[in-house]
């Protein structure tokens, strides 16, 4: 945790941190709770939100078939994530 205080982050929770960055496999290795069950979550979130953001500005184009939106969808789903670490980069 010293990468935290290095750049004066706090954090309140620091279990939930840990569970957080602990993989699958560590987790069965060690014996301990994997970041399974927030990776899910975090997954359902993302789909929330995309399809929020396709599904406001495409409720204006009501030719566009299902098929189109679903790329739309599939390709900002891929994306989203890359876009919005970049800033952070």
């Amino acid at each position: 945790m010293d990468f935290l205080n290095k750049f004066g982050i706090n954090i309140k929770d620091k279990e939930l941190l840990l569970r957080a960055l602990t993989h699958t496999s560590y987790a069965y290795e060690n014996k301990t709770v994997s970041n399974e069950r927030l990776e899910y979550l975090g997954d359902s979130i993302l789909q929330l939100v995309v399809s929020e953001y396709l599904y406001i500005p495409l409720k204006c184009y009501p030719e566009l078939s299902a098929d189109v939106i679903k790329k739309y969808y599939t390709y900002f789903q891929q994306h989203i994530w890359c876009i919005h670490h970049q800033k952070y980069l």
